[in-house]
């Protein structure tokens, strides 16, 4: 039983010095594009500009006007809590990381549609 001791007191202390060597944080960056493409494409579109099978998500994150009204903090409000009568809320889906880096990327979208106006028709 002796012998054993030391081993069962040795073995913590390696483990601890192996697990001390792995990288701290996340291990692959958050992506703001994937996550939107994979919970909000589907109704507010690839570009921000909404589907027609969804006619009140049309052109509202692509509006560069409409989103600069919004705060982060209310547009993360809004996808946790969702917006009814048919945005589900979001709220167990994202840690705080994960909806910061979505809240940037949906802004980016609206920045993006800003970039891409049409002309002024000729009088």
């Amino acid at each position: 039983m002796k012998a054993f001791l030391p081993l069962a007191l040795w073995l913590p202390c390696l483990l601890g010095t192996i697990a001390c060597g792995d990288p701290t944080g996340p291990e692959t960056p958050i992506d703001g594009k994937k996550i939107y493409d994979q919970y909000c494409a589907r109704c507010h579109g690839f570009d921000g500009a909404g589907v027609a099978e969804v006619p009140a998500a049309q052109g509202r994150l692509n509006n560069l006007v409409f989103m600069q009204s919004k705060s982060d903090q209310q547009i993360m409000g809004v996808i946790r809590g969702g917006k009814p009568p048919g945005m589900p809320g979001f709220a167990g889906e994202f840690t705080e990381a994960k909806l910061m880096v979505l809240t940037k990327y949906v802004r980016e979208l609206s920045v993006v549609g800003a970039g891409e106006t049409k002309p002024a028709p000729a009088e």
